[in-house]
């Protein structure tokens, strides 16, 4: 039997919340804007080995504007990264990261998203114009509205990011 290794590396945190998340055959209906409730943690969103909810949205991923649908990654592993916003000073540093990581991650059967609330126009243009972005073979979401960063506890209420 093969057994699946999955390494993480999470670096500058609170920048970048690396979670690793089962997506089992059946996906839980809970609403991405209604998080999981509070385990006394003080972390209000998804955990390991929940059941990501079902969920649709926008990305830059493969040379394309398209539509990401969640539940078509069913039985995989998937690796979100949440971090603030396109054009910053660090992020660049932490996707250029992953994506030298990403075959690993694809060999074991797993997918990798990013996540930040810029548009996936906003994504291309900064694939497009940083070359440490164009080595990102993986699906850039777009979470406008903040319910992907709320249903996994990344959403920071103060600022909105």
């Amino acid at each position: 039997m093969k057994t699946r290794s999955i390494v993480l590396i999470i670096s500058i945190a609170g920048i970048i919340a690396l979670v690793l998340i089962y997506l089992s055959t059946m996906v839980n209906a809970v609403a991405p804007e209604k998080p999981a409730a509070d385990s006394g943690t003080g972390f209000n969103g998804l955990k390991i080995n929940d059941k990501v909810p079902d969920f649709q949205a926008d990305a830059y991923y493969k040379n394309n504007i398209t539509r990401v649908n969640i539940s078509d990654y069913q039985g995989k592993w998937l690796v979100f990264i949440f971090y603030p916003a396109d054009f910053t000073f660090v992020c660049p540093t932490e996707l250029e990261e992953m994506a030298s990581l990403y075959k690993n991650f694809t060999d074991q059967g797993a997918e990798v998203f990013s996540v930040s609330r810029d548009t996936a126009y906003v994504h291309k243009a900064w694939h497009d114009s940083d070359p440490r972005i164009q080595k990102v073979q993986f699906p850039m979401l777009s979470d406008t509205t903040g319910d992907i960063c709320r249903a996994f506890g990344t959403y920071n209420k103060s600022n909105g990011l």
